[in-house]
């Protein structure tokens, strides 16, 4: 893609407790996949390292906090990129 940079970038942030939590309520374990098998030192390094991508890139990014209910998440997603087509990329975008 070369220099091609999006307008735009969604994360969605939630603490590990949070994720742990899902998984089991799912049914699934840790130990189902590599990745989520990582130690919690692991899931923090990732976590932070995403949040100072955030503060770097600045107002490219939307921040959205993903540790309410699917649907409140879901919520700020769809808002989020209803105002991104409602008012283009320049603006501001709110996040949570």
């Amino acid at each position: 893609l070369g220099d091609t940079r999006a307008d735009k970038i969604i994360i969605l942030d939630a603490p590990y407790e949070v994720s742990i939590d899902r998984l089991e309520k799912a049914g699934k374990t840790a130990t189902d996949d590599r990745f989520e098998g990582e130690s919690r030192a692991f899931h923090e390094r990732v976590r932070n390292g995403f949040l100072e991508l955030a503060r770097d890139i600045g107002e490219r990014v939307v921040l959205i906090d993903a540790s309410g209910t699917q649907e409140e998440v879901m919520h700020e997603v769809f808002s989020a990129g209803l105002h991104l087509l409602k008012n283009g990329v320049t603006e501001e975008t709110p996040s949570s």
